[in-house]
Parts: structure tokens; sequence; C-alpha cells
């Protein structure tokens, strides 16, 4: 059986009690900045959108350059660079914000 305060209830009326803890953010991001241009998650989708349709990479290219797009540096795509977009998609994806609460204290103070 629990006792009272391992329930969460403490009798003394004259005590409060605190918890204090930190907590570490770590984002790649800012709130309301956009990370990547409107043409660049364009691109990014049409990718996709390629990949489901179970082409290569190199039929990706040739489909973006037949569509008269250019890559990020205006050259015309390339296997190697339909591998790179996605690679550094998949990075992109890894890193997500972590959140780690730490040092946890128990205080009682006598009022």
């Amino acid at each position: 059986l629990l006792s009272d305060f391992q329930r969460g209830y403490f009798s003394s009326g004259s005590t409060k009690v605190y918890l204090k803890f930190k907590v570490d953010i770590t984002v790649n991001y800012l709130w309301g900045v956009q990370r990547f241009s409107s043409y660049r998650k364009h691109l990014i989708d049409l990718i996709f959108n390629l990949i489901d349709e179970k082409l290569t990479y190199e039929q990706i290219a040739n489909k973006l350059n037949s569509m008269n797009y250019k890559s990020l540096r205006d050259k015309k795509f390339t296997k190697g660079i339909i591998y790179g977009i996605l690679n550094k998609q998949q990075i992109h994806k890894k890193k997500k914000s972590k959140h780690i609460y730490s040092d946890f204290k128990l205080y009682f103070l006598r009022v």
C-alpha cells in the first residue's frame, strides 16, 4: 500500500511542497521562420510524388529536366542531385526537437 505522501497528498497545512526541474529543448528551427524556400518545398513534394510512381532517380531527373525545372543551384537535374536532395531531407527529418527533463528536486517549505 502507498502512503499519503506517495500518493501525492501531504497533510501538513503549514508546509508547502514545490517541485523544481530543468527543461532543455533543442530545436533546429525557430518558430515563424521558414527553413526552406517555397521552390525547394515544391521540388521535394514533386520528387516524392515521382518516387511514389516508382520512377528511378535518373527517370526523375529526366522528367524534371523535361518540365524545365532547375536545381537549387540553377543546373539541370542528375540522379546524383536527386539522391542528394532526398538524403538531406531524410537527415532533416531525423533532427527533430528534443526535450530533456532533468534535475528533479522536491522542496518542502514551512509557511
